[in-house]
């Protein structure tokens, strides 16, 4: 029903209709229309390493900063930096001297 709301019954008009015209149509607008402000999420896993930062503060700081940008909410702020820290390396780098 949403399509044929869309579209308004014309089928006459839609079957004339090339692929990049349907699309426009019947998919919402791309991420690239309406972009969210992305925080430094380097900074973010350094800054959870010190006592007494959550990342609801850190997300309360992120909010704050951009107030006239879109920011994501708390949920989404959270789950993309869990998709970030999923992505790094988790080698631990033991350093030697020569010799010793």
């Amino acid at each position: 029903m949403r399509v044929f709301g869309i579209l308004q019954g014309r089928r006459d008009t839609v079957k004339d209709w090339d692929e990049r015209q349907l699309v426009a149509r019947l998919l919402p607008r791309s991420a690239d229309a309406s972009p969210y402000v992305v925080p430094d999420w380097g900074r973010v896993h350094r800054e959870l390493d010190r006592k007494g930062v959550t990342l609801m503060l850190l997300w309360q700081e992120y909010a704050a900063e951009h107030p006239h940008g879109r920011t994501w909410r708390y949920t989404q702020f959270c789950e993309h930096y869990k998709a970030f820290a999923g992505r790094l390396k988790r080698s631990m780098r033991q350093h030697r001297r020569a010799g010793g």
